[in-house]
């Protein structure tokens, strides 16, 4: 998965560990985007997929990895 480097969808979910599903963000290889929210708000962030990602969650470094990986130019934002 590549992201833009911009982008940190990491940032809007719940900090409480007691709602687990919460805690990370969600992908969507399918629809390619990246879901979190904390509850109250929710970010919704296109991605780019690579061979053998499936949808699931994905946790903050992952995220991080994305951004550094990419050794490719920017992909346009889809809006």
């Amino acid at each position: 998965m590549k992201i833009h480097k911009s982008l940190r969808p990491e940032l809007a979910v719940s900090k409480d560990q007691s709602r687990y599903v919460l805690t990370e963000p969600w992908l969507d290889a399918e629809n390619k985007v990246i879901v979190a929210t904390d509850g109250r708000h929710m970010v919704v962030v296109p991605v780019e997929i690579e061979e053998g990602d499936t949808s699931g969650h994905v946790s903050a470094e992952a995220l991080a990895g994305a951004r550094k990986d990419k050794r490719d130019k920017e992909f346009a934002i889809a809006r």
